[in-house]
């Protein structure tokens, strides 16, 4: 996928073109283009590029802007230009145009409802998976690989990832029991049991349960209730509706932190990884620039992981790992020299054990801040 072309980018550049408002992004071969807000300029639509954008000359030099999809190569616009500097944006003029503000223009239906779709499902800066309150060791002494897997089955389990592990369940590489650890299969537990439990109103338990079977008219109640001696149920629907709501706000939450993944922001999880030692740990992923264009997902991303902890002996104690086409390098921030000259004597341990669980490890650093490259 192209950088900046996610579904919520694409969504949200449909909006403002929806707006009258054109983004613009300036190739680093084009030299610096003199323009002044609320200048109105005339551009010609050169062509129509590769990613659904447009190249448009604008005072002899070409631009990639977002314009309407149906615009044709060889149109002539009258622009007005709302930023200069340091990101250039301009409003499609049809009129006089009030400085730093985009035409009045009013969205379409479909418009309307993307953009209370991309407010309602707006990815936070960060995505949070769930935790638990209790520690991913059990033991007060650490357990590496143990620690490891915790980690992973977190992640894993967290339902940011449930669609695609739906298709690795359909192709057989994902089983049963590790798809229903998933949130997502809760709620349609959930449902159910709310469905069995919690009848329509009007029904009774007994209804909900089973077929109702008619008691003989000629048995008398046996105590004050009601005479078929069904347990009426209390406000069913107040309850079937609390669930439901409960569900739309968790569903709604999952979505917004898969959106979050989708646009390149970090995934943080924080809990304790034994007990007493807290523990925040964030993934994140970005595209490699230098990769070529046909170079397939896993050689074009790089995946970064930042593990923040406060240990009694080293204290602060930072852990910065990068990973690029199966390849690892390390660097771990201690700010305390005492605990970084300890940590030096330790760095081939940490080389076995890479090189021992099969990872290629291609650089170990030791700092003493994350601004500065000391060599352990």
């Amino acid at each position: 996928m192209l950088p900046g072309s996610t579904p919520v980018s694409l969504v949200q550049n449909y909006l403002r073109v929806q707006e009258g408002l054109v983004d613009t992004l300036r190739p680093e071969s084009v030299g610096k283009l003199l323009l002044t807000v609320g200048e109105r300029v005339q551009a010609i639509v050169q062509d129509v590029l590769p990613n659904g954008r447009f190249a448009v000359l604008v005072k002899d030099q070409l631009l990639d802007m977002n314009l309407p999809r149906n615009t044709q190569p060889g149109s002539k616009l009258e622009l007005t230009v709302l930023e200069a500097s340091p990101r250039i944006r301009f409003a499609l003029s049809g009129g006089a145009a009030v400085e730093g503000q985009a035409l009045p223009v009013a969205l379409s239906q479909t418009g309307q409802r993307l953009a209370a779709l991309l407010e309602q499902f707006a990815p936070p800066d960060k995505a949070a998976v769930p935790t638990a309150g209790a520690p991913l060791i059990a033991d007060e002494q650490p357990d590496i690989p143990q620690l490891a897997r915790q980690l992973a089955a977190r992640l894993g389990e967290s339902g940011l990832f449930y669609e695609s592990h739906q298709a690795e369940w359909v192709t057989g590489t994902r089983s049963l029991p590790q798809l229903l650890a998933e949130p997502q299969s809760n709620w349609s537990k959930e449902a159910v049991g709310s469905a069995a439990n919690h009848p329509p109103a009007g029904k009774t338990m007994h209804d909900a349960s089973e077929p109702v079977v008619r008691q003989s008219q000629q048995a008398a109640p046996t105590a004050a209730g009601p005479e078929d001696g069904r347990i009426p149920m209390t406000d069913p629907q107040g309850r079937g509706a609390q669930l439901a709501d409960a569900q739309a706000a968790s569903l709604r939450q999952m979505v917004q932190q898969q959106l979050a993944l989708l646009e390149q922001r970090p995934l943080v999880w924080q809990g304790q990884a034994w007990a007493g030692q807290p523990l925040e740990w964030t993934l994140n992923w970005e595209r490699d620039a230098r990769s070529p264009d046909g170079a397939s997902a896993d050689d074009a991303r790089i995946w970064q992981s930042r593990m923040d902890l406060q240990l009694p002996r080293l204290g602060s104690l930072t852990v910065l790992t990068r990973m690029h086409q199966g390849e690892f390098s390390v660097r771990i921030v201690i700010p305390d020299e005492a605990g970084r000259s300890e940590f030096a004597v330790a760095l081939p341990q940490l080389a076995g054990r890479f090189a021992a669980a099969g990872l290629p490890l291609v650089q170990a650093q030791l700092s003493a801040s994350e601004s500065a490259e000391e060599d352990g």
